[in-house]
């Protein structure tokens, strides 16, 4: 119990603290208005994820078949902690800071690109697959992840 106005003062301190610090950690993050995997390659296939505000998704996978290129289009959306396991993957890979060295591309080669809008800004970081940039792989495989997680659990859900 509170009981004197600097008892008051001192705990609303620790309580602003305690969710700054929190946020720092990545805890509570949660601004952003679209994030996109863009990993399509004409001919090979690929997929494609878009996130919005509140973990709503779109994936597209696109795979080879016997029949030429096999297209699977789903929605839902992301579990909390997903969502929040990615969000803290932004912030610690620094993603707005992510630079990468512009070069030419080999034939046939992929060159994934994540895309981040926020507040109206569009930060977007793109690499050919043969390149090694740990921050950017990072988040790459989070994505990833998740797009797996999900393909999995949809057709767990057909079954």
């Amino acid at each position: 119990m509170i009981k004197t106005p600097t008892s008051f003062f001192i705990a609303l301190f620790f309580v602003g603290f305690v969710v700054n610090t929190l946020d720092s950690f990545g805890a509570g993050v949660g601004q952003f208005d679209e994030i996109r995997l863009n990993d399509l390659q004409g001919g090979y296939g690929g997929q494609q994820i878009v996130i919005k505000p509140g973990g709503q998704y779109q994936i597209k996978i696109i795979r080879p078949s016997r029949q030429g290129l096999e297209t699977r289009e789903f929605s839902g959306k992301l579990r909390p902690r997903d969502l929040n396991r990615l969000l803290r993957t932004f912030k610690k890979v620094r993603f707005e800071t992510i630079q990468i060295r512009p070069r030419a591309g080999l034939p046939d080669e992929a060159r994934p690109e994540i895309v981040l809008v926020q507040a109206g800004k569009t930060i977007k970081k793109s690499k050919w697959a043969s390149d090694k940039h740990d921050r950017f792989d990072r988040l790459y495989g989070t994505l990833l992840a998740i797009i797996k997680h999900e393909e999995d659990r949809v057709v767990m859900l057909k079954h």
